[in-house]
């Protein structure tokens, strides 16, 4: 080939390399989509003013701000402190015909399952435990009729692991069945028994009011002092400790007379836990009623 005709197919050559490697040089490769992205989610975010609009949609979410409402909200909610304690009713002697104690067990026991301020004065539902252990444990004897109820001996104390509150119990603790409890003034005649408080002897009254009475010797205060202070042979304590008890608990001891044992006994098998507290207590006592 001559040198000429060289040049001029060189130079087509280059022609033709030009109009096809000219639009290839004049392409460039657009930057990482997703670090665009990226980079924008982090630069459009403002940590105290939750998230800074933005016209790109990040790939990554950020965390949420701790000023988020979502997390404010979550915060304020806090479990309830106000779980009732769980409590267990005594099974009766007979729930057809129950005795004296068995309806003062239930007057009592009335009282301390509602909000109300004897309740509230003996701690609430964890003093039903207390007077389970103090009911279970009643033995009958006879006494001097100045006396309703007697504890006596060395005492333990029972730790509640699930409310965290204790009580002590007696050794011994006895009803007197020539007492208030039992015994009314029926006769102008012997001995009088004494009223209990404010109410007569042998009533449903009076009888719940023992009950209470001896449940405040078994049960401490915040401050770690007995509800009740011992008062032993001191009458003029043991009347004043009663007296209490009737200021804080009148209006309740009241209403008991608008319920019949039965409505008392349906509604505290109906609340109650399912797991019933031992049997075999106390053996059937007199149902004498004035």
């Amino acid at each position: 080939m001559e040198f000429g005709q060289s040049l001029t197919f060189i130079n087509a050559c280059f022609g033709i390399g030009l109009a096809v490697f000219t639009p290839l040089a004049s392409y460039q490769e657009p930057p990482n989509e997703i670090e665009t992205r990226l980079t924008a989610s982090i630069e459009t975010y403002d940590p105290h003013n939750r998230y800074a609009e933005s016209n790109t949609e990040p790939t990554v979410v950020p965390a949420k701000p701790e000023n988020d409402k979502s997390r404010s909200e979550s915060k304020t909610i806090e479990p309830s402190t106000k779980v009732p304690a769980s409590w267990n009713l005594l099974p009766l002697a007979n729930s057809k015909s129950p005795t004296l104690i068995d309806k003062a067990y239930l007057d009592a026991l009335t009282i301390l399952k509602e909000d109300n301020a004897c309740s509230r004065f003996y701690g609430g539902r964890v003093a039903i435990q207390a007077l389970n252990e103090l009911v279970h444990g009643l033995s009958p004897v006879y006494l001097d009729r100045s006396i309703a109820i007697r504890m006596k001996g060395t005492t333990s104390s029972v730790q509640d692991y699930v409310t965290g509150k204790s009580y002590r119990l007696f050794q011994k603790a006895e009803i007197n069945l020539n007492g208030s409890f039992y015994q009314g003034n029926l006769f102008p005649y012997g001995g009088r028994i004494s009223a209990v408080g404010q109410f007569q002897p042998n009533t449903r009254e009076a009888r719940v009011t023992i009950l209470l009475h001896e449940l405040g010797h078994l049960l401490r205060t915040e401050d770690k002092q007995w509800l009740l202070p011992d008062d032993g042979n001191d009458q003029q304590l043991s009347r004043k400790n009663t007296d209490r008890v009737i200021s804080t608990c009148r209006d309740q001891i009241m209403r008991l007379s608008r319920l019949s044992f039965g409505q008392e006994l349906v509604a505290a098998r109906a609340e109650s836990s399912p797991e019933e507290a031992p049997s075999g207590i106390r053996p059937a006592l007199p149902n004498k009623e004035q």
